[in-house]
């Protein structure tokens, strides 16, 4: 019996087919030169190095592929990070990672503890906002409730109204706001409606909504501009007229969308 990759001569007695050769498992004896990225299989004579799924080479060589590096993001709505043979889609703060891997759904923050709401606790996309009852205004901290203290009128100097005070039948103050802007969730701070981006409190001092508040409101993609949050779709996602959520994945052949933008001048507000 002939062993090894040696070709052998039997006797002349003994048919040729009878000579046997003995396969060496490269292997698993780790005679092979594969990439450690790369699986090895035996063949008969000797063996074959290929590269793993999410490498690319010829097996003896492999390299990463970064999942992530193309115009779909991966398939991500949000973040897309590469791994070693892999990617991981991540959502922004106020959304969750769906099912599949990819999409991101908006989280209830009301669900749990009532979004630490003192009172009434609203969802939004994104995020969550706290109201109060009636009798009562929102604090500084956005949680918690201030009661209006009976007999409280406009004549007081800590009224707190942003704008116009006003006396209400029952007692207490309402707040409300000039032409152009609208009453914030505190009940006191006015909102420009041209640049609601900006809110300005009572002691004039504005805060500019952003991207990282909620990702801006924007389902998927978020970018900060002089008027505030501007929103993104990904590639086969289309705006919902609201500008902030995007619908159903599709795929028009031969066919792309560009979202337009308007250029129209808006007014601006002065407190």
């Amino acid at each position: 019996m002939c062993t090894g990759d040696v070709p052998c001569s039997p006797p002349a007695d003994v048919p040729s087919e009878s000579c046997l050769f003995t396969d060496v498992d490269e292997c698993a004896l780790g005679l092979d030169d594969c990439h450690p990225d790369a699986i090895c299989q035996n063949t008969p004579k000797l063996y074959k190095c290929m590269c793993k799924v999410g490498y690319t080479g010829e097996g003896k060589k492999c390299e990463d592929i970064d999942e992530c590096d193309n115009d779909f993001n991966g398939g991500c709505v949000h973040e897309c990070f590469n791994i070693p043979g892999n990617y991981r889609c991540t959502c922004y703060d106020g959304f969750m990672l769906a099912h599949d891997g990819h999409n991101c759904l908006d989280t209830d923050e009301c669900m749990f503890n009532n979004g630490g709401c003192q009172h009434v606790c609203v969802n939004t996309v994104g995020s969550y906002e706290c109201r109060c009852k009636e009798g009562f205004f929102l604090s500084d901290n956005q949680h918690t409730c201030i009661h209006r203290s009976e007999g409280m009128s406009c004549m007081n100097k800590d009224h707190g109204c942003a704008h116009i005070c006003r006396e209400t039948p029952k007692g207490g103050v309402a707040c409300e706001c000039r032409p152009g802007f609208e009453l914030s969730k505190n009940q006191r701070s006015c909102i420009c409606m041209q640049h609601s981006a900006y809110a300005y409190d009572v002691t004039n001092i504005f805060f500019l909504v952003t991207c990282n508040h909620g990702n801006g409101g924007c389902q998927h993609t978020c970018d900060d501009a002089d008027n505030g949050p501007i929103c993104g779709c990904h590639p086969k996602y289309m705006m919902h007229v609201d500008g902030k959520t995007c619908l159903g994945q599709y795929t028009v052949e031969g066919s792309s969308f560009l979202l337009m933008t308007s250029s129209r001048r808006e007014p601006e507000c002065n407190c």
